[in-house]
């Protein structure tokens, strides 16, 4: 059985002009993203764009998203206690370590937590400032996406999804 799995890339567009505006690109271990995604643990770096709209060096910032392990399987039934609730840290720059133990010392610019419920059939998120406590907005979404995604469909072509 051969495991084709990889960690995933995006390109930020400007709705209103077609350019990029900032690459992304996921760090996350081959196994855990093979056997445990979506629920995986990862981070994101958001690098800049240059003039010939290749991403470059330059890491603006990094989500860290610290997903599920055996023992917090929990989180894939909802968001009915705390333990059960995701969520991701974004910080300023280039960061490096694991997900869930990155030094609070970091500069953290936000962070965003599943709602207790997970906003029922609305992808929902509260959004904190830096290390805040104080809500600083609530996130609801609505994406239009391709009905079919993921797996192999995607070694054929590629699945945009409008946020």
């Amino acid at each position: 059985m051969l495991l084709l799995e990889k960690a995933n890339e995006y390109t930020v567009i400007d709705s209103t002009s077609g350019r990029p505006i900032v690459y992304v690109k996921e760090e996350s271990e081959y196994w855990a993203n093979c056997c445990c995604a979506p629920v995986h643990s990862l981070l994101l770096r958001f690098n800049s764009i240059d003039g010939n709209n290749e991403p470059t060096a330059n890491t603006l910032m990094t989500m860290e998203r610290e997903g599920s392990t055996p023992s917090m399987a929990t989180r894939c039934v909802g968001a009915c206690f705390d333990c059960s609730r995701d969520s991701m840290k974004l910080h300023q720059g280039n960061v490096h370590g694991k997900p869930g133990s990155i030094p609070e010392t970091q500069p953290i610019l936000g962070k965003a937590i599943v709602p207790f419920g997970g906003g029922g059939f609305t992808p929902t998120l509260d959004v904190f400032e830096g290390q805040s406590k104080q809500k600083l907005a609530v996130m609801k979404s609505v994406s239009d996406m391709p009905c079919l995604f993921g797996g192999f469909i995607e070694l054929c072509f590629d699945s945009p999804w409008t946020v």
